[in-house]
């Protein structure tokens, strides 16, 4: 009895929705939901689970740690966007697998939720991904759906099968993947004062060098270009960049 009851006025209630989109604080969903309780004897369970159901809730699953470390491997970047309160932060370094991770979104931090799609668009911005080029794993239908609605697949991991969807994974998406280089691009290393000149910045986000670029004339590249201190991405592309360092390139620090 005092399970379900915690269960529909804590865990399951309004309350709890609103700690993951982080418009409330656990102090006044604590209040909220204690107003709505019998006795102090209930009060006080309310404010005991609370405080404490990360560390009786949250089990690493059997697989996963390793499961994440082979997609690492495989030479795939791994994030996590969870609908989640700030108390995420307290137990993250329990998630299995965590420190493969490139990034964390936690909901309550964006005050958005999934399925909402200004949560996935934010995931991209966020983090520079490409949801055409990604893949997202979620054990509830409707945020598959909601991440398939911003271009972006999923596998529904409701059944809790590490081995089913490690088998799904690597047999329908990371080994389907081809990877080709992209056509070799040409450009002319000139200094900073030549005419017509340009900077870009070439590369990766993790393995980014600056140098000021000329296009050669009638040959289609398209460039990641700073402008007002943003990166507007066209293209991301981009070859030689460390080789024109070398030579003599004047390096560019953007703000942004």
């Amino acid at each position: 009895e005092d399970v379900e009851l915690m269960s529909r006025e804590l865990f399951f209630a309004e309350e709890w929705v609103l700690l993951d989109r982080g418009t409330i604080t656990e102090e006044e969903a604590l209040r909220r939901v204690q107003k709505r309780l019998p006795d102090e004897r209930t009060r006080e369970m309310a404010r005991l689970c609370l405080a404490h159901w990360h560390e009786f809730n949250i089990e690493p699953k059997p697989g996963m740690r390793e499961l994440v470390m082979q997609i690492k491997e495989a030479g795939c970047a791994v994030y996590l966007c969870s609908n989640a309160s700030h108390r995420l932060r307290v137990f993250e370094k329990e998630i299995p697998g965590i420190e493969y991770f490139d990034g964390v979104l936690v909901s309550a931090e964006e005050k958005m939720l999934k399925p909402e799609p200004e949560i996935f668009r934010r995931l991209f911005e966020k983090f520079s991904i490409l949801p055409e080029e990604s893949f997202f794993i979620d054990d509830i239908q409707a945020n598959i759906d909601g991440a398939a609605a911003c271009g972006m697949k999923g596998y529904c991991f409701a059944d809790g099968d590490v081995e089913k969807l490690r088998e799904y994974l690597f047999s329908q998406v990371i080994n389907k993947q081809v990877r080709t280089s992209p056509p070799p691009v040409k450009f002319q290393y000139l200094s900073p004062q030549s005419p017509g000149i340009v900077p870009v910045m070439g590369g990766h986000q993790d393995r980014t060098s600056v140098c000021f670029l000329k296009k050669i004339a009638d040959d289609p590249v398209l460039c990641l270009f700073i402008q007002a201190g943003k990166r507007l991405i066209e293209n991301e592309h981009i070859t030689g960049s460390q080789q024109g360092a070398q030579q003599g390139a004047a390096p560019l620090h953007p703000s942004a």
